[in-house]
């Protein structure tokens, strides 16, 4: 794992560890669909194909602390992300790319703790933009824990603040 805490002015800070297939447990570590964590579905067509959503956004926007949200394979084309469910898995079943077409990063991470597993985050600027200080994913408080996810776009990778 690449663990890392960087500091940038502002309020909570945060901590991200980027995680590769197959490695072994790490203190700290979100155990995947723990005793008693509900979970919920997304997937094309939501409720229609036998899913709880058909938007990664809802599913995170709707979800209780301690939810586990498993996502049918599958192009994504959302809003950008804003997780502050205090603890929450998003976890890809099969080839899932999450695509935002927006000058924000795809993800900006503001919990407790948030794993995220699978997943090709994917930016898309709509007009020319300054990229210093952005990232395609921002860690503002909390501890996340991204496994296996593919992360692209005019500002690239994490940026993790305090």
């Amino acid at each position: 794992a690449r663990c890392g805490s960087g500091r940038r002015g502002g309020g909570g800070g945060g901590i991200c560890c980027l995680a590769q297939e197959g490695e072994r447990e790490r203190p700290g570590k979100m155990e995947v669909e723990k005793e008693g964590m509900l979970t919920v579905t997304v997937g094309p067509f939501g409720a229609a194909a036998g899913f709880n959503f058909s938007s990664i956004a809802t599913a995170v926007h709707t979800s209780a602390a301690g939810t586990c949200i498993r996502v049918a394979a599958g192009q994504y084309d959302e809003v950008p992300l804003v997780i502050t469910t205090e603890e929450l898995q998003v976890i890809a079943e099969g080839q899932v790319t999450l695509t935002c077409l927006s000058n924000e990063p795809v993800l900006r991470i503001r919990c407790a703790r948030l794993l995220f597993k699978g997943i090709s985050l994917v930016q898309r600027t709509i007009e020319s933009v300054d990229i210093e200080g952005l990232g395609c994913v921002i860690v503002e408080s909390g501890s996340a824990t991204l496994e296996s996810c593919r992360i692209s776009g005019a500002a690239g990778g994490v940026l993790v603040v305090d």
